[in-house]
């Protein structure tokens, strides 16, 4: 009996750290976007409520971090485009692959993506 417990405390600690684990896993940032969260305070304070939300395995809160992230560096923030684009644009990839239909992050994605090609720049994939 002790032991078949003791499995279970086992079991369900691991169950518990996977859980934990899956809920704080957000991509490394790539290093224009560290470049742009380092320029801009408020862009650096937007990403922490991200980091915030998905240490705290919130969905809901996870998408409208990303997305208050990403329209803040497309429509906001001071720093240079080639350099603000790229961390909007996986802002509302990451939306996207939590909310598949959200079309705020669709339409303002797709708006990244034209500029991209109007720059006659590859649209990074990552």
């Amino acid at each position: 009996m002790t032991r078949m417990l003791f499995l279970l405390f086992v079991a369900f600690s691991l169950s518990a750290c996977t859980a934990q684990e899956k809920k704080s896993a957000l991509p490394p940032l790539d290093e224009v976007t560290k470049s742009a969260i380092a320029q801009d305070s408020k862009a650096k304070e937007l990403y922490e409520k991200v980091e915030h939300a998905a240490s705290s395995g919130d969905k809901v809160s996870l998408i409208a971090a990303y997305l208050n992230f990403g329209n803040y560096m497309m429509f906001e923030s001071s720093v240079p485009p080639r350099q603000k684009y790229r961390p909007a644009l996986k802002a509302y990839n990451a939306v996207l692959a939590l909310q598949p239909d959200n079309p705020e992050a669709a339409k303002n994605k797709k708006t990244i993506e034209d500029i991209y090609t109007q720059m006659g720049l590859p649209i990074p994939k990552d």
